[in-house]
């Protein structure tokens, strides 16, 4: 199989060594995360990138804790890096993108450190419609917030 799919447990291994490759870019907690709630998906949105059924990205999103719960975080986009540059993440962005417009969601946010390594994920977040909210010196993330649809007030 090809294509996008939820993780399921026999993904979990591979995809361990995914964010291994990138873990200074990642949460911490990321991989703990993954054995723990990935496979019971009761921690948002849990996707993968299959090439002839080998997992070779990753994509988590939780639903954002404010009045409406219409704001998700793009916690993790991860794709393995000899696949890089082939659009999957794009596609796992897009594919999100409308699960959460069926869900009625308002906004994705997202945040990434403030280091030289990763300007090629800002770049990629304002590519793809993200808009960057300066980051406060001292700060050691810079969020990104994308609207989905347009709020009626």
């Amino acid at each position: 199989m090809n294509g996008i799919t939820t993780i399921q447990r026999e993904h979990v291994p591979t995809l361990k060594v995914i964010i291994e490759e990138d873990k200074k870019l990642l949460p911490k907690e990321l991989i703990a995360t993954l054995e723990q709630h990935a496979i019971a998906n009761d921690d948002g949105i849990w996707l993968t990138y299959l090439v002839d059924n080998f997992p070779i990205a990753l994509l988590h999103c939780t639903q954002g804790r404010n009045a409406t719960g219409r704001v998700y975080n793009l916690e993790a986009l991860v794709v393995f890096s000899s696949f890089r540059k082939q659009g999957i993440a794009t596609q796992l962005l897009q594919y999100l993108e409308e699960e959460l417009l069926s869900r009625d969601a308002n906004q994705l946010v997202a945040q990434a450190p403030v280091t030289k390594a990763s300007l090629p994920i800002h770049s990629f977040l304002e590519k793809h419609g993200f808009h960057k909210k300066e980051a406060a010196e001292g700060d050691k993330a810079i969020k990104f917030s994308k609207f989905l649809r347009l709020v009626k007030l």
